[in-house]
């Protein structure tokens, strides 16, 4: 089933909570890697990258997918008050480098899933490609967190 086919079968409500949360999530993860390169200190990006993720896995639900992406994943969702003492060692130097480097795939595959839905290709690859983005802002997560 197309994109369109599905987003029409929905109540109105769903209809625009889907939307919303593809546009947040993808828009913040693009907002994540500009705030990363800009200032690789700032602990913005971890709020832009916590809001992406719940997006992006809300919009997997409502596209009936919640279950594949699994309850045994971690939760995104760190906000900055739990950043690490050592936050500016993690982020200095090769590993800003690092992080830079997932961030940009990430904003990336973002991207390439918007184009998808506005291309109304297959719901079934949709949900392909955002699972796999929710693992891209886990590994981001991660390697900003130092593995925690």
């Amino acid at each position: 089933m197309r994109f369109s086919e599905y987003l029409v079968s929905l109540p109105e409500e769903q209809q625009r909570t889907l939307t919303d949360d593809l546009t947040v999530g993808c828009g913040r993860v693009a907002l994540a890697a500009l705030l990363h390169r800009q200032d690789p200190r700032a602990t913005t990006m971890l709020g832009m990258l916590a809001t992406a993720h719940a997006a992006l896995r809300e919009a997997l639900a409502e596209l009936g997918s919640e279950a594949a992406y699994g309850a045994d994943r971690p939760d995104n969702a760190i906000s900055e008050v739990t950043v690490p003492q050592r936050w500016e060692t993690l982020v200095a130097g090769a590993n800003a480098d690092v992080i830079d480097g997932w961030l940009s795939i990430a904003s990336e595959m973002a991207r390439d899933t918007a184009a998808a839905v506005i291309a109304n290709i297959e719901v079934v690859t949709i949900r392909e490609m955002l699972l796999a983005l929710l693992d891209a802002l886990t590994t981001v997560r991660n390697d900003t967190l130092g593995g925690q």
